[in-house]
């Protein structure tokens, strides 16, 4: 018990991070959300001194994320579009329902992972509600990312020696995944609530692994799981 414990409690410090990354991300989008030209947001289209301006913030929000940033009304015209690689789909084009989703619920929603057979490269997406007269949505702003930054980032939270992290969306598609494990991984299934949150798991090759797993807080149905090798998680006791 007292090893579940502690392998749950590492998990759930990895899904604390992967919660603030998704937050940083947010919070750089905010920004640019309260531009002058957006704040509010205007009925119609943006005149073309305001969309010069907020092209250049967009642009250098875009670049700091390397992200593709888009921002169109309530009907689907789009007012700005950050530059995106050849064939590549705007937010709202790549992931319709996350966007419904965030106009529905007016809150900032992350779509599941985005496979886009154009470019190749997966994708997730990020949409806030821009608000409007009396807090209610009047513009919709997403961005599209590589999960591969959130990897990056992932790998500096010092993986244990031997272990391996998978992020996996509410589809259960895996992110991200960090860490170098040290011999074959046991079969693992994404976590879904209710589900124990630690337990012991063989390898093809008869080696005795733990799994931890915690949920993503402000990311519903996403889930974490760490694969640690037992006599790995014995020495860092």
């Amino acid at each position: 018990a007292g090893l579940d414990e502690r392998v749950t409690r590492v998990a759930h410090t990895f899904a604390l991070a992967v919660e603030q990354d998704v937050a940083l991300t947010r919070t750089a989008l905010e920004g640019l959300a309260m531009a002058p030209a957006l704040s509010p947001p205007p009925d119609a289209a943006l005149s073309a001194q305001d969309l010069a301006g907020l092209a250049w913030q967009a642009e250098r929000v875009a670049a700091a994320l390397d992200a593709v940033i888009a921002i169109t009304d309530l009907t689907g015209q789009e007012w700005l579009r950050t530059t995106a690689a050849p064939g590549e789909a705007s937010p709202q084009e790549a992931a319709l329902a996350a966007a419904e989703r965030a106009l529905a619920t007016n809150a900032p929603t992350v779509s599941n992972l985005l496979l886009q057979d154009r470019t190749g490269q997966p994708r997730l997406a990020f949409f806030l509600p821009l608000r409007g007269e009396g807090g209610q949505p009047s513009a919709l702003l997403g961005a599209t990312l590589r999960p591969a930054r959130l990897r990056e980032r992932m790998a500096t939270h010092l993986v244990p020696p031997g272990a391996v992290i998978i992020v996996s969306d509410a589809a259960g598609w895996p992110v991200v995944e960090a860490g170098e494990p040290s011999g074959t991984l046991p079969p693992i299934v994404p976590w879904r609530e209710g589900e124990p949150l630690a337990f012991s798991a063989e390898a093809a090759d008869g080696a005795p692994w733990l799994l931890g797993f915690a949920a993503i807080p402000g990311l519903p149905g996403w889930s974490l799981t760490l694969a640690i090798p037992l006599d790995a998680h014995l020495a860092m006791l």
